[in-house]
């Protein structure tokens, strides 16, 4: 879907003192929207990249060194539904509605990812931003010159009602992010009580 393709699998890639220029061949015929990305300190796009055949790209200086991917950049959007707690009935298991559950904090259990951002937008309310970025502090594997990929659970604050508000997990960046389950706390006041 993304084209994606990291520099091991250029066909070449030849910088050109002349011209200031380092021209990439890829194994095939890519898209014109295609946008290249320096990935090894720093993960950030390059600018005036030139389409130069079906194939064939320029990118301005000498950028033999650098790790680089290239693909489709698209905005990674996941939104979760609407939390409730559940009982036990005769017919199984229900969604208990005659309350108000007040949600404190999601905790997202992530796997081998670099970066995401939490949004969380109340009804009516201004959205507020968590960012992981996979670096934690005094962390051994936290190294400056590396994209940090990680495995672990990442917190971030909802405080809103749980069916007044709007959660998503998105990403933009060309890393992988990956989620295998979610937790949350909240606070639950009930309204009446069954007879």
């Amino acid at each position: 879907m993304d084209h994606q393709i990291t520099d091991a699998d250029f066909v070449s890639r030849v910088y050109d003192a002349g011209a200031d220029e380092t021209t990439i061949t890829l194994p095939y015929s890519a898209p014109s929207t295609l946008e290249f990305w320096r990935t090894d300190t720093f993960i950030e796009p390059y600018e005036n990249v030139v389409k130069v055949s079906n194939a064939v790209y320029t990118i301005p200086g000498d950028v033999t060194g650098n790790d680089i991917t290239a693909g489709i950049n698209y905005e990674f959007i996941y939104e979760f539904s609407n939390q409730y707690l559940r009982e036990e009935n005769s017919d199984g298991e229900s969604a208990i509605q005659d309350g108000r559950l007040q949600l404190s904090y999601f905790s997202v259990i992530y796997t081998d990812t670099s970066y995401f951002e939490a949004h969380v937008t109340p009804t009516n309310g201004a959205t507020s931003v968590a960012v992981y970025n996979g670096r934690t502090l005094a962390d051994p594997d936290n190294l400056s010159d590396v994209i940090p990929r990680d495995t672990g659970e990442f917190r971030f604050p909802v405080f809103a009602q749980n069916e007044e508000v709007t959660i998503q997990l998105r990403s933009y960046e060309p890393h992988h992010c990956a989620f295998g389950s979610v937790e949350w706390t909240a606070n639950y006041h009930q309204k009446a009580r069954r007879v």
